[in-house]
């Protein structure tokens, strides 16, 4: 009688082991290159992000110059009424005042990156949870700012659509400094009379609330920076850790 052959049970388990170890070591070198790939990719991000952020300081930062300028104008324009005669006798100042008293654009917060990062998940996935909490806070600043701050606007730019009615719009030629030389240049003007202006109560009271407006909006501007720029600095310090 022909005897069944016998199962090599030790040379079955060492089978078994090494396919364990090949499926094993073949999962985690997956998962090692899903993890480069992931952090390839979050790196990818956050270098946008910081793109993005920087474009806005330095956007910024130049544009508030000018909107300091404007803050100033309208404020003078506010005071005067209160004064009841144009302070200093500055009439340029009061024209810009005039002219720039619904100039309140929206702060350039480029959001892309950002919002590619939350739908694709890899915003949630960040190792850094200082840098998660800055960049959330952030952007939902800006979001609450934009929201908010919309109705303001609306009533400086109402309130310009009604000096229409009492200014006369013009430019001339006037040379000014463009840091090396004088070039001429397209200046706006207007013409007005202080005293139609100082006796309508809706005019005298919106420039009262437009001088709150400008001073809020560089107050918010000066206040996003900030933010930025601690996001930026905790961005950066990431970075230099991959």
């Amino acid at each position: 009688m022909i005897k069944p052959p016998q199962l090599d049970y030790r040379a079955l388990t060492a089978e078994l082991f090494i396919v364990f170890i090949g499926l094993f070591l073949a999962l985690q070198v997956d998962e090692w290159r899903e993890n480069r790939e992931l952090d390839e990719s979050e790196v990818r991000y956050l270098h946008r992000l910081k793109d993005d952020l920087q474009a806005f300081v330095e956007f910024s930062e130049r544009f508030l110059v000018g909107r300091e300028k404007n803050r100033a104008a309208v404020q003078h324009v506010s005071d005067s009424f209160a004064a009841g005669q144009i302070i200093g006798k500055d009439h340029r100042k009061f024209e810009l005042g005039l002219i720039y008293v619904g100039h309140l654009p929206d702060l350039r917060l480029q959001k892309s990156s950002y919002d590619e990062m939350v739908a694709s998940g890899m915003f949630a996935r960040l190792r850094s949870e200082e840098l998660k909490t800055a960049i959330a806070e952030l952007y939902a600043t800006h979001e609450q700012i934009q929201r908010n701050f919309s109705w303001w606007r609306n009533s400086t730019n109402e309130l310009f659509s009604q000096l229409q009615q009492y200014v006369g719009p013009y430019s001339e030629e006037k040379p000014v400094s463009d840091g090396a030389r004088m070039v001429e240049a397209t200046v706006r003007r207007v013409e007005f009379d202080f005293e139609e202006l100082q006796g309508e109560p809706s005019i005298r009271n919106g420039f009262f609330w437009a001088a709150d407006t400008h001073n809020d909006w560089i107050r918010m501007t000066r206040e996003l920076l900030r933010i930025t720029e601690e996001a930026i600095s905790i961005l950066e310090s990431e970075l230099s850790k991959r």
